[in-house]
């Protein structure tokens, strides 16, 4: 009898620990699931920092290029999102994702592509003239456009991931700047 009781203890022990690793391993899925998203995230921040940093270097073509790859990497992240099947069902930070990428791609043909237009014009046109103020004007109106957009969709994935996080267990922290950091709770 007392064999059996070390054993069923044993085993009760062993199904705690199964139940506990199991529990742990959900957490540890959902936390690869949200940084395999946020890894996509982290591209276009990538990507939009080289643009920006070519376009104050005045080094214009870099900057088209990098805007070009950032439109191609939208469109890569959205079909790797589309793809994907969301964490145990269900796909809210999965679409927010594929929204935010849909609205940035949009920007970055349009507006970005613009900026960066405004800017070589910028540089080209004569100091102090009425033509230099309009350009200058139009570049702020399409940053701050851009600005807009862009805490819109950082706040949009941000709201997401929290209620991923505040479903799957996951202790979610975030800044304006889309600077996002999950850990298990």
């Amino acid at each position: 009898m007392k064999i059996f009781s070390l054993a069923k203890s044993s085993v009760m022990i062993l199904f705690i620990a199964f139940i506990a690793s199991c529990s742990f391993t959900d957490k540890a899925k959902g936390i690869i699931y949200v940084t395999d998203i946020l890894n996509q995230f982290d591209t276009i921040q990538k990507l939009s920092k080289e643009m920006v940093t070519a376009i104050e270097e005045n080094r214009f073509d870099d900057a088209e290029k990098t805007r070009e790859n950032a439109v191609y990497a939208f469109y890569s992240i959205e079909v790797n999102l589309e793809n994907s099947e969301g964490f145990k069902g269900n796909t809210q930070l999965k679409d927010q994702m594929m929204k935010s990428m849909t609205v940035y791609q949009k920007a970055f043909r349009k507006e970005i592509s613009k900026i960066i237009e405004l800017h070589k014009q910028y540089v080209e046109t004569e100091e102090g003239s009425e033509e230099e103020k309009q350009i200058e004007e139009q570049i702020i109106r399409l940053n701050k456009e851009y600005s807009e957009i862009n805490k819109r969709e950082i706040a949009a994935i941000a709201t997401a991931m929290k209620d991923f996080c505040d479903r799957e267990g996951l202790k979610y922290t975030s800044d304006e700047d889309g600077n996002f950091n999950i850990k298990t709770k």
